[in-house]
């Protein structure tokens, strides 16, 4: 690494190295030869996702709604039906619009939980729930006091 930094001309630009939580990336720094210039930094995102992990995706409630989305998802993979419906209710209220389908999660894109939450609350309450209202609205009476 020391090479490459001083074949770029980058030495005195490079004071801090920035790596995950890993115990083989904070390795590195117990190297033989490894250069003693450089402080040792973690990367925040990471630290971030690990206290997202533990603190609030350990949570019951949590876990279980994760766990219904995701099987949601599961099952547009598994039903052409169920994506031909979302798809058909997304061009009907805007034609010149991309069709949004579910979005899954990865364990290894520290935001893919979000994205699969917002995703599919975006679905359910701009397509889904407006036609499911819609069509059972003959069969219940609301009255706001």
């Amino acid at each position: 690494m020391q090479n490459l930094l001083e074949k770029w001309g980058l030495t005195h630009l490079v004071h801090i190295i920035v790596t995950d939580s890993a115990a083989n990336c904070l390795g590195i720094y117990n190297v033989p030869g490894f250069p003693s210039q450089y402080s040792p930094g973690r990367c925040a995102n990471h630290l971030l996702q690990r206290v997202i992990e533990n603190e609030i995706f350990s949570m019951a409630s949590i876990k279980k709604l994760i766990e219904d989305v995701r099987s949601v998802h599961n099952f547009t993979n598994t039903s052409n039906n169920f994506v031909e419906e979302l798809s058909v209710l997304q061009k009907e209220k805007d034609p010149e619009a991309t069709v949004l389908l579910l979005s899954p999660d990865v364990k290894t894109r520290w935001n893919s939980t979000h994205a699969m939450m917002k995703r599919c609350l975006y679905c359910v309450f701009v397509f889904v729930l407006p036609v499911f209202v819609f069509s059972i609205m003959d069969r219940i009476c609301i009255i706001c006091i």
